[in-house]
Parts: structure tokens; sequence; C-alpha cells
């Protein structure tokens, strides 16, 4: 596991490089991550790329994990920089569960990026829906929701 995620990082080191970014005119384009991954390792390298970002241009790679659809919701409008104003100022402690069918729910809690995390703030759920596009799974929706279901299962804590 720790090889494809390391794996995976550096494949996306590369494409960081490379990717374009969003500004409020421009359509968010996507920029397929890595193939085979499976929902939770996706969203599991979402948090990690948040995380280990040294800049908020780092943050174009786990943008580029989302759909248009979800660059497109409420929150982000389509614009890559309201998602780095969103992400840039903390870091996250999660736990995973797997809930099938493209599902994960991350218990997520937020700490500011340049504070021990031991000053993380309460847990929030959020309900991830991945779509295969290309042969790449993507991240598609991304909801609030109160726990996870009795079906999901934790994977990464």
């Amino acid at each position: 596991m720790k090889n494809i995620l390391l794996f995976t990082l550096l494949q996306l080191m590369l494409l960081s490089s490379c990717a374009s970014i969003s500004t409020s005119a421009e359509v968010p384009t996507m920029t397929p991550v890595d193939t085979g991954l499976t929902a939770v390792e996706t969203v599991n390298t979402f948090y990690t790329l948040i995380n280990d970002a040294q800049t908020e241009d780092d943050l174009t790679v786990p943008w580029n994990m989302l759909t248009l659809a979800a660059q497109c919701n409420p929150r982000e409008q389509c614009n890559l920089f309201k998602f780095q104003e969103k992400r840039w100022p903390n870091k996250v402690l999660y736990k995973l569960y797997d809930c099938g069918s493209n599902r994960v729910v991350a218990e997520e809690m937020q700490y500011p990026r340049d504070v021990d995390m031991s000053a993380a703030g309460d847990a929030q759920y959020w309900k991830y829906q991945l779509t295969e596009v290309e042969g790449v799974l993507l991240i598609s929706d991304i909801r609030k929701t109160p726990t996870p279901d009795d079906n999901c299962m934790l994977v990464v804590n």
C-alpha cells in the first residue's frame, strides 16, 4: 500500500508541474491522476496531497482529482482559487470508511497548517462519491453527512 501511495505521489508531482491553473473565466480541466486506485485510495491521495502541499499552487493536483461537477459545486463555483482559499489554511486529520459502490465517508478534523495537529477541531463527516472517467476514479460529489452508514467499514485510521 505504501509503495502504491509513493508511486502515486511521484506521478502527481510530475503532473502538477504540467497542470493548468484555472481562472474564474476558464472552464476547469481534469488531469488524470492514476489508474487502478480504489475509491478509498483516491480519497486518501486527495487528503495526502492537501496535507503535503507546500504552496497554494500545489493544490492544483487535488483540484484536478475532482470532476467538473464537483469543481462547480456551490462552494468552489468552478474556481480553483476558491478551492485554494478553502483548503490552503488547514491540514486535515482523517479516517476513511469504505461504503462500497465507489462511496467513501471521511471523518475529518482540520487544524491550522502552521500549528501542531493537537489543535484539531471537531470531527465532521463528508461523503465522497467517485466516478470513473476514462479509466480513472475522480471525486464527483462531496456532501456533509451526519455519520458513516452502518454498511461502511473503517479502512484508514
